[in-house]
């Protein structure tokens, strides 16, 4: 990626809870049919892109640097439907996935249906479940 003028293209930002790239104002709307993937800078400026093999990954966007988190989403017509810490790349940890959510907190992503998986970080089968940030708190204490 040429660093600036091609890292715009897929500079997010959240307008009214939804997700929108910067550049054309165009809601992020990911598909079914492949991977969609994220990464938050650490200057917290997020930017997603659908997952190519090979030749487009976690890393492009900012060209091997250092994040602030790492990993998957889907979204419809700009509503975050679900969000889980992968990257083979980053391998993000606990810290990099809850400075996501508080990122997506702090501008106004109402997280109440949203899909999250922690199993990228706790577990080793991969599980999708419907959770509130409270039950995701008393999940993550039972778990230790």
């Amino acid at each position: 990626m040429k660093i600036q003028n091609e890292r715009a293209a897929y500079e997010v930002v959240v307008e009214d809870g939804r997700l929108a790239y910067l550049q054309s104002g165009l809601l992020v709307n990911t598909t079914d049919e492949s991977k969609w993937i994220f990464v938050l800078s650490t200057s917290r400026s997020l930017y997603v892109g659908q997952k190519k093999k090979g030749q487009f990954q976690h890393s492009s966007f900012l060209a091997g640097g250092a994040t602030s988190a790492a990993g998957r989403l889907v979204a419809k017509d700009g509503v975050l439907k679900a969000i889980w810490p992968y990257s083979g790349h980053y391998l993000p940890t606990e810290e990099n996935f809850n400075e996501f959510i508080s990122f997506l907190q702090e501008h106004n992503v109402d997280l109440t249906n949203v899909k999250v998986s922690i199993c990228s970080i706790y577990c080793s089968s991969f599980l999708m479940v419907n959770i509130t940030m409270e039950l995701l708190v008393d999940t993550l204490l039972a778990l230790f």
